[in-house]
């Protein structure tokens, strides 16, 4: 009776495990659809872009844009020179519009530019829902912004996934 106890103990925690496993999943996907909806290529994207130093700064800009398409322009001192594209799944769209929605943009100046002549400008462009906000900066990314430009960067810059337009 007792080794019949335990195979029913572990057969209701396999059972719960497995409850919950799918509940989280059945949710991900409500969840995913909840978070894209009404989002469009046309009034959806985020454009990261890295502008020139004297030195070897890497200069490149990267779009993803509402359907999830990724467009990146290796321009100088990148791994990738030339235009590259890709995409995203529709739960990693989901947590680049998260992170917008968190981030307390209305805090963030347009601009937070040193006088620092060798300082390569960053600008973040996102348009989100029609609505388009850009920031530029060149000697730090402000707090609210840099989850965002993680992701940009993490997935776009770094991404070996993309391939050379043509290809």
């Amino acid at each position: 009776m007792f080794l019949g106890g335990n195979v029913l103990a572990m057969l209701n925690r396999f059972s719960l495990l497995i409850a919950a496993i799918l509940m989280v999943a059945l949710c991900s996907c409500a969840s995913t659809k909840d978070c894209l909806k009404g989002v469009t290529v046309q009034n959806t994207s985020v454009t990261y872009e890295t502008g020139m130093c004297y030195g070897k700064c890497p200069v490149y800009s990267a779009t993803i844009l509402g359907d999830g398409k990724i467009m990146y322009d290796g321009r100088r001192f990148t791994d990738r020179e030339g235009i590259y594209v890709g995409g995203i799944s529709r739960d990693n769209l989901c947590d680049l519009l998260t992170l917008i929605r968190q981030a307390d943009l209305s805090s963030v100046p347009p601009e937070s530019l040193d006088n620092v002549p060798d300082a390569p400008v960053s600008e973040l462009r996102i348009v989100y829902m029609g609505k388009e906000r850009t920031f530029k900066w060149n000697m730090g990314t402000p707090d609210p912004l840099k989850a965002i430009r993680d992701f940009m960067v993490k997935n776009t810059h770094e991404n070996q996934d993309l391939r050379a337009m043509g290809k």
